[in-house]
């Protein structure tokens, strides 16, 4: 029996100040430029508060990570911050191994 996890995919809901972007499926290497470059347009764009919503991703590999820093940091020059909502299991232990737990809230 093989399990199917969701197609990649990226939503955002934004009002003007805050965005909740919700990401579907795995953040791996071949998904990561995507998400890197949409959180970069928001944090150019003003948003002060970017939320990324996990509850439907499965994965978040290095390259991930590496999507979520790159975002803090440019969030960070404008002013803004970053979120994380509801990561997985396995997401939530990255995080913290990392200490990116320690950079951004987790809730």
């Amino acid at each position: 029996m093989t399990s199917t996890l969701p197609p990649f995919g990226i939503s955002v809901q934004d009002d003007g100040a805050d965005a909740i972007v919700r990401v579907t499926g795995e953040i791996d290497i071949e998904s990561s430029p995507t998400l890197k470059s949409r959180l970069i347009e928001l944090a150019q764009a003003g948003i002060q508060c970017v939320t990324v919503d996990m509850t439907e991703t499965a994965f978040i590999d290095s390259t991930g990570l590496h999507a979520l820093v790159v975002a803090v940091k440019e969030l960070r020059t404008h002013g803004g911050k970053l979120v994380v909502r509801s990561p997985s299991k396995s997401a939530a232990r990255l995080l913290e191994l990392t200490g990116f737990d320690t950079l951004v809230e987790v809730i």
